[in-house]
Order: structure tokens, then C-alpha cells, then sequence
């Protein structure tokens, strides 16, 4: 029996992918409808060529809020597209919607 063989067709060997885009600081707010603060989070890292609307759904909806290791050794929550990017694929239909912030 052979082993299946696959074509790189996204990335170049040797290139990490996260070295492929530029990425960008930004902030995602939700507000109710009287215009209240309900969510905000600060220096959001994502893809430079990503809306705003795929950082909102990114901070609101897939970052892990607690218990994330930080480089000063506490825990705190993610805040990269670097962090969550891994699983996605995995996840199933969760990793195929979101690619399409990737376009």
C-alpha cells in the first residue's frame, strides 16, 4: 500500500504561515442598543487585510476569555489569531466558516 502524497498549495516550505501576512492592532467593542459598552477588548492581533466585522466575531466569539498562560507567567485570555488559528482546522465546520476571513 502507498502512502498519499499532498501538494503545498498555501504556503511555502521553510515560511512558518503566521510570517506570510502582516498583522494589525485592534480593538472590538459590542454595545447594546442604548449605546453601553457590554464588550471591549484591546490590541486584538489580526491579519492587516482582515474587516473589522472578522475581529469583532474573532474576539467575541472564539477567544478563550481565561486561564491562557502570559509570558509574565500569569493567565489572562488570548488576544492573537496566532493563538486560536491552529485549531480551527480541526474544529470542523467552525475552521471551514471562518477561512473565509482568510480571502
Amino acid at each position: 500500500m502507498e502512502a498519499l502524497e499532498f501538494s503545498r498549495r498555501f504556503t511555502r516550505e521553510g515560511v512558518n504561515v503566521f510570517d506570510q501576512f502582516e498583522y494589525d492592532y485592534r480593538t472590538s467593542v459590542i454595545r447594546n442598543p442604548t449605546g453601553e459598552v457590554v464588550f471591549e477588548m484591546n490590541n486584538v492581533e489580526v491579519p492587516k487585510q482582515w474587516s473589522q466585522i472578522a475581529t469583532d466575531i474573532l474576539a467575541q466569539k472564539y477567544f478563550r476569555k481565561a486561564g491562557i498562560p502570559q509570558a509574565d507567567g500569569s493567565t489572562g485570555r488570548e488576544t492573537s489569531i496566532k493563538q486560536v488559528a491552529p485549531v480551527w482546522p480541526i474544529a470542523g465546520g467552525m475552521g471551514r466558516a471562518l477561512w473565509i476571513f482568510w480571502i
